[in-house]
């Protein structure tokens, strides 16, 4: 059922970014307005699980589902409509997700966006996670359940557009956010509300295979930013399904995340 799912879930959220690559034109970018970049793509693609602080089990657990969700892109419109393209005032981001709890408190997540293209636009994400449930074993005097989580986000955006004197060039978006989050939520057995904080750092390139769309000429540039995470969610436990929600707030850039998965 997840399977026969993920490509209409995952073209149903992806649709307007990829059709925004369409009418986008990143020209005469300043290093300010590439760092305005960089955070709002960071921002969007990078760890969107909608998992608790709590495992999945006492012992094991399993979950498998659907990830989706959008950002604001206030810069980046901005940028866009300035070059004469059409703007964009969102980002969206779907997956995969598959997360595995076993013994210690141990849980492994997953979200996988394999390559998603549409009209000469190509848009891909793996991201990885390891949680560790402090309360199960090493701190279990504590009433409510307290986590601590890393993870790695890769991720590859490109499209077409044309640069005067060059035609048509392939413009790509590359980036590799990490982070480390502490997480908590009560122990309840049916919701799990959950906050988190976290320490991140975005990793990203912006190329052209011909030409520039930087005012100083340049092919392609790299930015690296840290930042701070603000994580608010809640999930729900019905039988064998769950539904969960997430807010997050980093790089600058508002998100927000709903999840769709089976487990137990």
């Amino acid at each position: 059922m997840i399977r026969g799912l993920f490509i209409p879930f995952c073209l149903t959220f992806l649709a307007p970014t990829l059709a925004f690559a369409q009418a986008v034109s990143f020209l005469d970018i300043t290093d300010s307005e590439f760092e305005d970049i960089t955070k709002e793509f960071s921002g969007n693609f990078m760890h969107h699980s909608v998992q608790g602080a709590s495992p999945l089990g006492d012992i094991f657990g399993f979950e498998i589902g659907l990830v989706g969700g959008q950002q604001g892109t206030p810069k980046i419109d901005t940028l866009a409509k300035r070059a004469g393209g059409s703007g964009i005032s969102n980002l969206y981001h779907a997956g995969l997700l598959g997360a595995v709890s076993i013994p210690f408190g141990i849980t492994g997540e997953v979200v996988l966006l394999p390559k998603m293209s549409a009209s000469e636009a190509e848009l891909s994400m793996t991201s990885l996670a390891l949680k560790l449930s402090l309360n199960t074993e090493l701190l279990k005097v504590i009433p409510f359940n307290l986590a601590f989580r890393g993870f790695q986000t890769n991720s590859k955006f490109s499209f077409k557009q044309a640069i005067a004197g060059y035609g048509d060039a392939a413009v790509e978006d590359k980036s590799t956010v990490t982070g480390f989050q502490l997480m908590a939520s009560p122990k309840l057995p049916i919701v799990e509300p959950y906050a988190g904080v976290g320490i991140l750092n975005a990793e990203n390139e912006l190329s052209s295979s011909v030409g520039s769309v930087f005012a100083d000429g340049s092919s392609s540039k790299e930015k690296s930013l840290s930042a701070t995470q603000m994580l608010l969610g809640i999930n729900v436990n019905l039988l064998f399904f769950r539904l969960g929600a997430e807010y997050s707030s980093a790089f600058g850039a508002n998100s927000i995340t709903g999840k769709l998965a089976f487990g137990f």
